[in-house]
């Protein structure tokens, strides 16, 4: 796609995208890249300011990556806005939207998977098997089809930008990976895309998650133990409403390993479930 009515560039072609891209970096601008799956909030948009504040050249993709999805999970259903996110990046400036067709990032007989061994199976990976596998293999497409200098996550998916720095790190991708702090609602909820799934009911319990990961970061500050405090606001969520509650915990924000007891480097995290809708959030102590 070229140029429409709109100031914003869409590119729905890789060839291209990595042209342009080779363009801007033979003009020695800087690229700053923002990768989403679309239904975009206000979360979204902080990161996108942030990318704007450190490249010359905002990029953006649009791409529901099917590969991160179990075959229970919600990939047919999860928001698709294209119309109303092109809109909101265009009114914010962004330079390039990138909106590759499936069959462009998979093509025929795609056969590679990364993963980051020792980071994807905790925490949400123990519940989305395959999941991470999935995120860090259109990361890393993504980053070689755009090359850019900084590439910018939210912390709300921390485990997700652990496993991006270090595939980074190990693949000697050379971007410089941005995290940025969640965006709340006025109640504390972590805004994200999946909350537009929440009934009005589930969306007035929803914010608890928050207060029970800010009641665990103050128990195990005040010398409680983790393992015992975690179990206890395991407890309480249930009793609140939640559906079911895949884990709180405590770890060590380099490495996701459990800890017995704080550090410098803790920070708490909590999934839970309000029916079809999984919710995280993560606080660092």
């Amino acid at each position: 796609m070229s140029k429409n009515s709109i100031n914003l560039d869409l590119v729905s072609d890789v060839k291209i995208l990595s042209q342009k891209c080779s363009l801007i970096r033979k003009a020695e601008k800087s690229i700053a890249f923002v990768p989403t799956m679309g239904g975009l909030h206000k979360g979204h948009l902080s990161l996108i300011e942030k990318a704007q504040s450190l490249g010359d050249i905002s990029v953006v993709s649009i791409f529901v990556n099917p590969m991160q999805f179990g075959p229970k999970e919600d990939f047919k259903i999860y928001p698709r806005q294209n119309k109303e996110d092109i809109s909101m990046l265009d009114s914010r400036d962004v330079d390039i939207l990138y909106v590759p067709e499936e069959d462009l990032i998979y093509p025929k007989n795609f056969q590679t998977n990364i993963s980051v061994s020792q980071l994807e199976n905790k925490l949400c990976g123990k519940f989305r098997p395959s999941h991470f596998q999935g995120v860090a293999t259109i990361v890393a497409k993504l980053l070689i089809q755009i090359m850019p200098h900084y590439v910018v996550f939210g912390e709300k998916d921390y485990q997700q930008l652990a496993i991006i720095k270090q595939l980074v790190m190990d693949l000697n991708i050379p971007t410089n990976v941005i995290g940025c702090p969640t965006v709340r609602e006025k109640d504390g909820l972590a805004m994200s895309s999946r909350n537009i799934f929440l009934n009005s009911k589930e969306r007035e319990i929803a914010p608890n998650l928050f207060y029970q990961l800010q009641k665990v970061s103050n128990a195990v500050k005040n010398g409680e133990n983790i393992n015992i405090i975690c179990e206890q606001s395991i407890e309480e969520l249930q009793k609140i409403g939640f559906t079911s509650v895949d884990y709180i915990k405590v770890c060590d924000q380099r490495n996701l390993q459990e800890l017995k007891h704080i550090t410098s480097h803790a920070r708490v995290f909590g999934a839970v479930r309000l029916n079809s809708t999984r919710l995280i959030d993560n606080l660092f102590i």
